[in-house]
């Protein structure tokens, strides 16, 4: 039961992603996902984070799946180490992340393994978990993303 729980809760917090433009990548959005990790600026609305646009990793490490939050985006800066890291998951021996939507000047929308420097969020990402208890395992959770405010979004 607690593995649904986390599960739905990683699912709002994936879903809060917003397409919040780059500094350094003239067009590109502050997202880069990649098959074994994703990172995007979220939207806190202050609960268990500052309120404001948060900067998140969620990856494996070990048998454990972190969120990591590396703090406002007007704090972050610099920084390389996260503010606050949390186990979400314990007992995983896989995580893998796929991103569907149009990525690139054609038009297509495909699933792909990474999702990086894009001018767009994908429309869904999906993330299947690989349990060391098999009996954990259910079937891939794909989450709906949110695109207002990115160009060509829909």
């Amino acid at each position: 039961m607690e593995t649904n729980a986390a599960v739905e809760s990683l699912r709002g917090f994936i879903a809060s992603a917003m397409p919040v433009t780059s500094a350094q990548q003239a067009g590109g959005l502050l997202f880069e996902g990649q098959r074994e990790e994703l990172r995007f600026v979220a939207l806190s609305e202050g609960r268990t984070l500052q309120g404001g646009l948060q900067d998140v990793r969620i990856r494996r490490r070990n048998d454990d799946l972190i969120v990591e939050v590396f703090g406002s985006l007007k704090e972050v800066g610099g920084r390389k180490s996260p503010a606050s890291s949390t186990a979400v998951l314990r007992g995983l021996r896989d995580v893998r992340f796929r991103y569907f939507g149009v990525s690139g000047a054609k038009g297509e929308q495909i699933w792909r393994n990474d999702w990086i420097k894009s001018e767009r969020l994908p429309t869904l990402v999906e993330v299947s978990f690989n349990f060391e208890d098999a009996g954990r395992n259910g079937p891939a959770m794909t989450v709906a993303l949110r695109n207002e405010g990115s160009s060509g979004g829909s």
